[in-house]
């Protein structure tokens, strides 16, 4: 408007502002916005905060160079998000990732023993190359302290109320464990899991992010169930899983040898010696499991207690360490450097 009297009316700027009662520099700045291709009058208050990808900002942060103590590129990561995600809680989410490639580094030393059967077992996913049909996916349980491991289920990525609903007859069978280790994966950390464990006073206990070798146990189990499985496939050239069942009978079978492995670990016994799956253990009583937990919740939040405000990470961490504290004072691991 003010642009069309100047140029038909030869009425210069001020005079029109002046007409219309409102300051230069006001109708100078709309005038600019218009030109720019934007709104000439903003609304007052903050402007709206572009939702945060924090999985993604998560892979940044686990992605930077981290130091014992420092963590560079921190700082153009602030700036980056400045606006988006305040500085403090930037910075814990950084401290908390340097924290976790730390203890990273420390597990690459560490060679753990465990101890008495039935205690702690482990579940992880593995895959299977087989020439000809692709990757058969298999999940895997494996007694830590024994090295026992169970029939896997096979053909698929299970979803988490598969793997509860195979996890169950395997506790009934055998007795249940005080511990369930996991990789941090979605499935095994599905809500149907989740709630059989609390069912059954089964405490979890998860893997750092993206550090599926704290899980080492059954991941030295899934190298021996590759191995074992690649030996039956070089035996039978051309097998493949076409028939239902075949790849959980094939499974079944590769445990069952590994089970029967005399290994120099367990004194010349096997596994199956030493788990002795007939009988069903009970180690702990209800009263006893729930103790545990309290004592492990307890003694992470004392970990905690000066953080302000934990992140997920601090707080995951914090029960990591608690755990593994009560699991070596009360014998069931120990730990050798390697």
């Amino acid at each position: 408007m003010v642009k069309e009297a100047r140029q038909r009316h030869g009425i210069g700027t001020a005079a029109v502002c002046a007409a219309a009662g409102l300051p230069c520099t006001t109708v100078k700045r709309w005038e600019a916005r218009l030109d720019a291709g934007l709104a000439p009058v903003q609304q007052r208050g903050p402007r709206p905060v572009e939702p945060v990808d924090w999985a993604g900002l998560e892979g940044r942060i686990l992605a930077l160079r981290h130091g014992r103590k420092r963590t560079h590129g921190t700082g153009a990561l602030v700036a980056e998000f400045r606006g988006t995600v305040s500085r403090r809680d930037l910075l814990a989410m950084v401290a908390a990732a340097r924290d976790e490639r730390n203890d990273q580094a420390a597990q690459a030393t560490r060679h753990l023993e465990w101890h008495r059967p039935g205690s702690v077992w482990a579940t992880d996913t593995t895959e299977v190359d087989i020439p000809g049909f692709g990757k058969l996916r298999i999940q895997s349980v494996r007694d830590l302290a024994s090295r026992y491991t169970f029939a896997p289920g096979a053909d698929h990525v299970p979803v988490g109320a598969e793997i509860a609903a195979w996890l169950e007859p395997l506790i009934d069978g055998h007795g249940t464990p005080l511990f369930l280790k996991l990789d941090n994966a979605a499935n095994e950390n599905a809500p149907d899991v989740l709630a059989l464990l609390a069912r059954r006073g089964i405490i979890p206990l998860n893997s750092p992010t993206y550090y599926p070798k704290y899980n080492g146990g059954v991941e030295r189990g899934q190298d021996e169930f590759q191995a074992e499985f690649a030996a039956f496939l070089a035996r039978n050239p051309g097998w493949r899983p076409d028939a239902p069942g075949q790849a959980e009978t094939v499974a079944a079978n590769t445990a069952h040898a590994l089970n029967h492995r005399h290994r120099d670990v367990l004194g010349g016994r096997c596994a199956c010696r030493v788990f002795d799956p007939g009988r069903k253990r009970c180690m702990f009583t209800k009263r006893q499991r729930k103790e545990v937990a309290e004592t492990i919740t307890h003694n992470a939040s004392v970990i905690l207690g000066g953080i302000a405000d934990p992140t997920v990470h601090q707080a995951r961490r914090a029960f990591r360490i608690a755990a593994e504290h009560w699991l070596a004072n009360a014998g069931i691991v120990t730990e050798k450097a390697s």
